[in-house]
């Protein structure tokens, strides 16, 4: 019989969060008595992922309530994920000449050696506005993207193919960043509705909240990110029915 993939993972990830929790839980029990204990003098929490790298930097912590905070996260393509974005856009960069309408990808786009899906190709759209081009990856795991070639941009400001291309080579290169808010006292992480890069743009009554999924590698970036801003262990369901007294 075949091992059940999604359960293995899941135990994986599991095993590697108790590991961690219990690394922080003997930190705290031999600091000495009536000392409170410091977070961690680093920088940054780095989770890797199979084809990028998840970063949060901690000096752009903004506290909300207790517990409650938001931090600047950036998700970086792999280095050889990021060469084919960049090498994909420059193809793409042709079909700005193109009529509206859809095309297959060409023979030069770059390749990578991961599992292929039925990919829709390019779409090239014009409206009054200007005009883009959309391609989607071949690759299950990989993302495709988007070049606006010229046209009417944020605010009517009129920017030239030049500008909006080297804009969309920044976007690969300086990777995606996201203001997320991780409240630690109640399992929960949020983003604000209009997808804020900066905490400090975020406003609070403006975020929404979705519980942590047990384990799962969304719960390890909340046991981490936690730790690492509050030093302590962040609240977890599981931990809170074990300590609670029995009725018995």
């Amino acid at each position: 019989m075949l091992p059940d993939t999604a359960s293995s993972a899941r135990s994986s990830v599991r095993a590697k969060l108790l590991a961690l929790l219990g690394s922080l839980a003997v930190a705290v029990s031999t600091a000495t008595a009536g000392e409170t204990p410091q977070p961690p003098q680093q920088h940054f929490v780095t989770i890797a992922r199979e084809h990028s790298t998840l970063t949060y930097d901690l000096s752009s912590v903004r506290a909300l309530l207790l517990d409650r905070f938001v931090i600047q996260s950036t998700t970086l393509d792999a280095p050889e994920v990021m060469q084919y974005h960049l090498k994909a856009l420059d193809v793409i960069r042709g079909f700005c000449a193109k009529p509206a309408g859809q095309y297959s990808l060409p023979a030069e786009m770059p390749t990578l050696h991961l599992p292929t899906i039925a990919s829709e190709g390019i779409t090239v759209v014009e409206n009054p506005n200007g005009k883009l081009v959309h391609w989607e990856s071949p690759y299950k795991a990989i993302d495709g993207g988007l070049l606006i070639c010229g046209g009417a941009a944020s605010g009517g400001k009129i920017q030239t193919e030049e500008y909006l291309y080297n804009e969309a080579r920044r976007s690969i290169t300086n990777g995606f960043i996201l203001a997320e808010v991780f409240d630690c006292g109640h399992y929960m992480r949020g983003f604000g509705g209009h997808l804020e890069r900066s905490p400090a743009a975020m406003d609070p009554s403006d975020v929404i909240y979705a519980p942590i999924h047990p384990d799962s590698v969304e719960e390890e970036v909340y046991a981490r990110v936690c730790m690492a801003v509050t030093g302590k262990i962040p609240y977890r369901p599981e931990e809170a029915e074990k300590s609670r007294p029995s009725t018995k």
